[in-house]
Formats: structure tokens, C-alpha cells, sequence
């Protein structure tokens, strides 16, 4: 079962946002700043224990940041 998990992820993150629209505000808020997603077990969507993870979860927050714009 071969999908696309970064654009089924960016899916499930707009329909968050669509259903919950204090977190646009709370995006708008953060700015420019890095979002990471800190996680040690995780080196894909986080940063894993040494912060040298994709963040893959951190930036597409920050993609959407940026559409808000």
C-alpha cells in the first residue's frame, strides 16, 4: 500500500485548519520563526535527538504559514 504521506499529511494539516481557525491566528503569530517538531524517536516529521531530522512536520506548517500571508 504505496501512498503519498507528505501530501496525505498536508491534507489532514489544511482540514485541521479549516476546522479549527484559532490556528491561523496562532501561525500568523510565530511569524517567521522556525517551527520544529521535537521529537527524539522521529527523524523524518521531527528533529530526532540530535536536531538533525528532516522536520518534514515543521516545515509544511511553515508552508502553510507562508499561504496565509
Amino acid at each position: 500500500n504505496e501512498y503519498d504521506k507528505d501530501a496525505l499529511m498536508e491534507k489532514i494539516f489544511r482540514a485541521k485548519l479549516n476546522q479549527h481557525p484559532d490556528l491561523i491566528s496562532i501561525l500568523k503569530a510565530s511569524k517567521d520563526r522556525p517551527l520544529l517538531k521535537v521529537t527524539p524517536d522521529d527523524t523524518y516529521w521531527g528533529t530526532g535527538v540530535d536536531g538533525s531530522g528532516q522536520n518534514k512536520m515543521g516545515e509544511l506548517w511553515m508552508k502553510l504559514r507562508s499561504e496565509l500571508e
